[in-house]
């Protein structure tokens, strides 16, 4: 029996937005105006790739040390 890798499962929106600490709202708006994280459309449902967005988490840290005076 095939097994997609735990980064491979598909999430919904409720869900992606309590793994990165935001509002469904937020991603919704993302998505019409295209900023957020990835997603993927199948039909009327829309998901989010667990990979995808541990990528976009990490994509946005912020180290202080890097930060102008």
């Amino acid at each position: 029996m095939y097994r997609p890798k735990e980064e491979d499962r598909l999430i919904t929106t409720g869900e992606a937005a309590g793994f990165l600490g935001c509002c469904v709202n937020w991603l919704e708006r993302g998505r019409c105006y295209g900023y957020g994280p990835p997603y993927r459309k199948i039909r009327r449902l829309v998901r989010y790739r667990l990979g995808d967005l541990i990528d976009y988490r990490d994509s946005n840290k912020v180290d202080p040390q890097d930060q102008p005076e």
